[in-house]
């Protein structure tokens, strides 16, 4: 199982911690590409993530 720990807005480069969020998805087959989003406490934009 993957696991994702943080990742670097795009618009403004803060650290966004998505571990939380990365639990929400749905993982319905390991195999399966997964996706959810976050929200960037800095700039407020929403960024998609996705993931394995």
């Amino acid at each position: 199982m993957s696991s994702i720990e943080n990742v670097s807005c795009p618009h403004c480069g803060s650290t966004i911690s998505t571990s939380e969020a990365a639990k929400a998805g749905h993982a319905v087959d390991d195999r399966r590409l997964k996706g959810t989003t976050a929200d960037c406490r800095n700039c407020e934009s929403s960024v998609e993530l996705y993931y394995y």
